[in-house]
């Protein structure tokens, strides 16, 4: 998706975004978010560099806060960061 946006390349974003949508769940929302480029993937990652899949951002919301007991027993909550789980608390609150 990141490609495709920096390319303009809008079908193939689209595409990609409707798999995603099907493909959602309990198990990987919580690495879609971390992926989503809101965050520093390491310590090398640079902010200017990084496209920000607001798409992704929002489908993740979307899908804790229906989902949102499922997702906070996940074991994949704890490889959150501080700041990922504060930014995560305000989006979905």
């Amino acid at each position: 998706m990141r490609k495709a946006d920096e390319f303009y390349l809008s079908s193939i974003y689209d595409e990609a975004f409707n798999i995603l949508k099907k493909t959602i769940n309990k198990t990987n929302v919580l690495q879609l978010y971390m992926k989503s480029g809101l965050f520093p993937i390491s310590s090398n990652d640079n902010q200017e560099d990084r496209i920000l899949l607001n798409d992704v951002v929002n489908l993740c919301i979307e899908f804790i806060q229906k989902n949102r007991r499922d997702v906070y027993l996940n074991d994949q909550m704890k490889e959150l960061t501080k700041d990922m789980l504060l930014k995560l608390v305000q989006l979905v609150l």
